[in-house]
């Protein structure tokens, strides 16, 4: 499996300067012993002062610009962690990404869901490229080229200081050759998604919307349901440059089956966060195309129905990830009371007030009823635990005895 991975991280790190047809024979790791290159520069939090504080603090409204670089290049590797205590940070803290002088951030999403946790929960999962090590260790290997500069800046929109933010960026100072897209993220939420039972994809829930010449290269998508039943029945469909290519249901699309029962990932697909197993009130799951490339000439909407033939009402949201040629259609992110997470369901039987969000409407629906464990999952009965204690209380003496018997005779020989 590591091997596997490793070759995927290469796949996705030198995927912008291989040709479009690599020639016979090669793999990921034929370029390995070829020497020469350019040598990477670094933009790291390192301590100035030579001591071990290698992190920076983010005060409640603050901003730190962690990568900025003039000229053309490459970022390759992005990596960082934090030490923050206020509840639900993940969703408060944001990253944005400034290609060639733009002003309008081509990459503006909560840092957690950028990183691929949903829900401000973090989570341990590992895919080709990105990555969550032991949940805290949040790293990123999607090529980022820039012609003329780039800048990375970190906002924290919380209300608490975010005590310690540590990065590592790695940037390649050239530029390879050929068209090469510029990297775009963009978080949506639907909160909850409007139940318009019998209708069909144009009523779904909008993943994505650009307008450019690009290559969709995957997204994160978190579901928190708001009724029984499995949430993930609607299909999903790509409108690629006016031409409609539908799909067959959305744990199809992140090549699962049969909903998401439990937590799993892999290279380019999986569903890391489930909460609980079996029917997930959560879930989050990912999906990237690597090697499955989704091109587009003038446009692309990707749009996923929630439940079959949109008769949901759930809380979805979502980052989706793709390239494209400058300049890209604008998009802003929503704010922070909107992109807080709902509670999850503690009480037996209906309590709407535990699904409420301040400014987002209630859903109208019957809400999931959460069964005890000890009717959900049979127990001991009470005649097997007294028949259990009779066999105990009889049995062991027994064999006690008959151990003692054993070890005396066998001590006579």
């Amino acid at each position: 499996m590591p091997r596997v991975l490793i070759l995927f991280v290469t796949v996705a790190g030198t995927a912008l300067a291989q040709p479009a047809e690599p020639p016979a024979g090669w793999s990921p790791l034929s370029d390995l012993p070829r020497l020469g290159g350019p040598v990477f520069e670094r933009s790291a939090s390192t301590d100035p002062t030579g001591a071990n504080n290698d992190f920076r603090p983010i005060p409640p409204g603050g901003t730190i610009t962690i990568f900025e670089h003039s000229g053309p290049g490459v970022i390759r590797k992005l990596w960082c962690t934090l030490a923050a205590k206020e509840e639900n940070h993940l969703r408060k803290i944001v990253v944005r990404m400034y290609w060639d002088d733009e002003t309008n951030a081509s990459v503006n999403v909560p840092l957690g869901d950028f990183f691929g946790l949903g829900h401000a929960q973090y989570c341990h999962y590992v895919s080709a490229p990105m990555n969550a090590a032991v949940g805290k260790g949040l790293s990123c290997f999607f090529p980022m080229p820039f012609s003329k500069s780039a800048r990375i800046e970190i906002e924290n929109q919380g209300e608490q200081e975010v005590r310690k933010c540590y990065w590592q960026i790695d940037c390649e100072p050239t530029l390879p050759p050929g068209e090469l897209g510029r990297f775009h993220a963009q978080f949506r939420r639907e909160n909850p998604t409007v139940a318009a039972p019998g209708t069909g994809p144009e009523e779904g829930y909008l993943l994505l919307d650009a307008e450019g010449k690009g290559r969709y290269v995957g997204c994160v998508l978190s579901v928190q349901s708001l009724a029984p039943q499995w949430w993930g029945e609607g299909d999903e469909f790509m409108d690629i440059d006016g031409r409609r290519i539908p799909g067959t249901g959305l744990e199809d699309y992140f090549c699962c089956a049969w909903g998401f029962t439990q937590p799993f990932w892999a290279p380019s697909f999986g569903v890391p966060y489930v909460e609980p197993k079996k029917e997930p009130e959560r879930a989050t799951a990912y999906r990237w195309h690597l090697d499955d490339p989704v091109f587009f000439e003038k446009s692309i909407r990707i749009l996923m129905e929630h439940g079959s033939q949109n008769e949901r009402a759930d809380d979805w949201s979502s980052v989706a990830y793709w390239y494209q040629t400058e300049p890209h259609k604008e998009f802003d992110l929503i704010p922070v009371a909107e992109r807080i997470p709902r509670p999850m369901k503690e009480a037996v039987g209906p309590s709407p007030e535990s699904v409420e969000v301040p400014g987002a409407p209630t859903a109208e629906q019957p809400r999931r009823i959460v069964v005890p464990p000890s009717e959900e999952e049979p127990g001991t009965s009470p005649f097997v635990a007294a028949l259990e204690v009779v066999l105990l209380l009889v049995w062991l003496p027994v064999a006690l005895a008959a151990a003692g018997w054993w070890y005396i005779k066998r001590s006579r020989r």
